[in-house]
């Protein structure tokens, strides 16, 4: 099963429409901000992201959970 795919923490995949600008990979944390701009750098935070979207659950089924966590408090 394995770790969640997004305990190393945030991050955003900023895609363009302009194909001809790159997708990169920004990263903001106590250290300051950081953008990955290099091919490998790219293809792993993206298939971070595919894996999380996998794995995510829907909307209702969020909603869901929101509301059953919230209703513990």
């Amino acid at each position: 099963m394995g770790h969640h795919g997004g305990m190393s923490g945030a991050f955003v995949l900023m895609q363009f429409t302009d194909a001809s600008i790159p997708e990169v990979i920004y990263l903001d944390n106590i250290a300051g901000d950081l953008f990955l701009e290099t091919d490998a750098d790219v293809r792993r935070y993206r298939l971070a992201f595919e894996r999380l979207r996998a794995t995510a659950e829907g909307p209702d089924d969020s909603r869901l959970l929101i509301t059953a966590l919230t209703a513990q408090l």
